[in-house]
């Protein structure tokens, strides 16, 4: 079944979250407004930084402009978007990034998604569906990306060839993830190195021990199975 998350584009002001609380993400932090260029039919570009920034002054995570994404973390069927570029992608480019870049784990990759998807409104039950399917599905793209990343492969565009990309596009509708690298490459579109700062690594991890839902889905999940013997 098509799993659909009901979004509110609301942010409240209230408190900081304490330990495994699972206050609503909105209560303290917020989130810059989504700008993305469509460069394929299921290919996008990050015109302007999203920043997820926490209100208690802990280290923001920062998805850069230029940055280049399918959104291919998350999977097909969670997919709660329809191609368009509206505000309920955001937390699914964020994930994205965390995926690609890689200053966390996987497990607080996820958790960030959680926390994001909370700060535009969406429940906790749903945020927590969300997190339970993805970080179920997503340690093997997770390991390809780490893998494509060390031969050498970078997704983020430079400020120049970004600019080019708005002012004049020259992508088409069946363009993919592969070829828009491959022109930006050959144009010298591409960044020498993609960087997050180590602070990112902080903020990744208090917000999994943050989710007290996340928590206990990852002890779970790592828990080994104990076999039952016959006739106990």
């Amino acid at each position: 079944m098509r799993v659909r998350l009901a979004w509110l584009f609301t942010v409240a002001a209230l408190t900081a979250p304490s330990h495994a609380a699972d206050v609503p993400a909105s209560a303290s932090a917020s989130m810059t407004p989504l700008s993305l260029t469509v460069i394929g039919r299921n290919t996008f570009m990050l015109r302007d930084p999203l920043t997820l920034t926490f209100r208690d002054g802990a280290p923001s995570i920062t998805v850069p402009a230029g940055f280049v994404t399918e959104l291919g973390s998350i999977p097909k069927n969670l997919r709660w978007w329809d191609g368009k570029t509206d505000p309920s992608m955001a937390p699914a480019v964020l994930h994205d990034f965390l995926y690609w870049y890689q200053p966390c784990s996987q497990d607080e990759a996820d958790a960030v998604m959680y926390h994001a998807m909370g700060v535009l409104g969406a429940t906790h039950p749903k945020a927590s569906s969300a997190f339970q399917a993805v970080n179920n599905a997503g340690s093997t793209a997770f390991k390809k990306n780490g893998e494509r990343r060390r031969s050498g492969e970078v997704r983020t565009f430079t400020a120049a060839y970004s600019e080019v990309v708005v002012q004049s596009p020259n992508f088409d509708v069946s363009e993919t993830l592969e070829s828009a690298l491959r022109k930006a490459q050959s144009g010298a579109g591409l960044v020498q190195r993609e960087f997050a700062s180590p602070a990112v690594k902080l903020t990744c991890a208090r917000l999994l021990y943050q989710c007290k839902a996340c928590v206990d889905h990852v002890t779970r999940k790592k828990t080994p199975k104990t076999r039952v013997a016959k006739g106990t």
